[in-house]
């Protein structure tokens, strides 16, 4: 996959103000001051995390798609296709519950950027009252996971079949349960996703009907380019107040396992690069690079765990 991760923020910098032609529109691009990109070229260190994450999406926006060639594509989905993921099963408790933990956390640390990995496990594996979590930490991490083994269990059972709009809003009562008064019902406001206001969403009024729509156009899963049409299309309609990037990743889960592959491993190594082939999918109505980066999500979640 496009590695971003690795390069340091300067000469990240550098390539940007090189491919926008001056500091200035650079500026403009990143929703930052001139004297912010100066100081940063001099030093890095003094990035916050925010405009880290807008420096990593505007150079994946800039030098991501070009990097990814069609042989690179295609070698991809060659590897994805000849990989057993027979492994998977309901008889391998301990590997599928460890899994469906690093897909949580992955889905997590993409909102929750205060959440930790320590933290993370001491309330999933430890089952401690983690006394530096306030109360929306505490559930954001613990419902997500319950919800998470559930929701993969469930479809390893075969009891995940046709997903209903009824099953969306009792999992997103389920992951918002305690943290939201509006859990399990969809939003009457207009939505706005930031970075994204160009992005045209389903009208509140619409959601129910296109919701609709969304479970019966997308019943039978078999290729990658269904997961990303899919995924790209629920996003887009984003029927609930908050919540909506887990509870669609959630469905890409489901969906991964019913074409017969892993859930794949989402988290903030390749968030900037999730979040601009997605934009790409749902703006461009393409989903070639949104199929690629789900492909080498699965098998970097494989990976991690088979390393032969």
């Amino acid at each position: 996959m496009f590695n971003y991760i690795d390069i340091p923020y300067v000469d990240k910098i550098m390539q940007l103000l090189d491919h926008h032609k001056s500091s200035s529109k650079l500026a403009d691009y990143l929703e930052v001051s001139r004297g912010s990109i100066v100081n940063w070229k001099e030093d890095d260190s003094k990035i916050n995390n925010d405009n880290r994450l807008k420096i990593d999406v505007a150079y994946c926006e800039a030098f991501g798609f070009s990097a990814i060639s069609a042989g690179a594509i295609n070698d991809t989905y060659d590897e994805l296709l000849k990989t057993d993921f027979s492994y998977f099963n309901t008889s391998e408790e301990v590997l599928v519950q460890n899994i469906s933990r690093v897909s949580s956390f992955g889905s997590l640390e993409i909102e929750e950027t205060e959440i930790t990995q320590k933290k993370f496990n001491r309330v999933v594996i430890d089952r401690e009252l983690v006394k530096d979590l306030n109360q929306r930490e505490f559930l954001s991490i613990k419902n997500l996971a319950v919800l998470n083994d559930k929701i993969i269990y469930d479809t390893l059972k075969g009891e995940i079949d046709k997903i209903s709009c009824k099953d969306i809003k009792n999992w997103h009562f389920m992951l918002m349960g305690g943290i939201r008064s509006d859990a399990g019902e969809y939003s009457t406001k207009y939505r706005i996703i930031p970075g994204s206001e160009e992005l045209a969403l389903t009208d509140p009024r619409d959601v129910p009907e296109e919701l609709e729509r969304w479970t019966n156009k997308y019943q039978y899963i078999r290729t990658l380019k269904d997961i990303a049409e899919a995924h790209a299309h629920f996003e887009s309609i984003h029927p609930f107040g908050d919540g909506n990037g887990r509870i669609g990743r959630l469905l890409m889960s489901i969906h991964a396992i019913q074409a017969g592959f892993i859930p794949p491993l989402i988290d903030k190594n390749n968030k900037a690069l999730y979040y601009v082939v997605l934009k790409h999918a749902q703006v461009d109505g393409e989903h070639s690079y949104l199929s690629y980066f789900i492909a080498q999500s699965i098998l970097a979640m494989h990976r991690k765990f088979f390393r032969g």
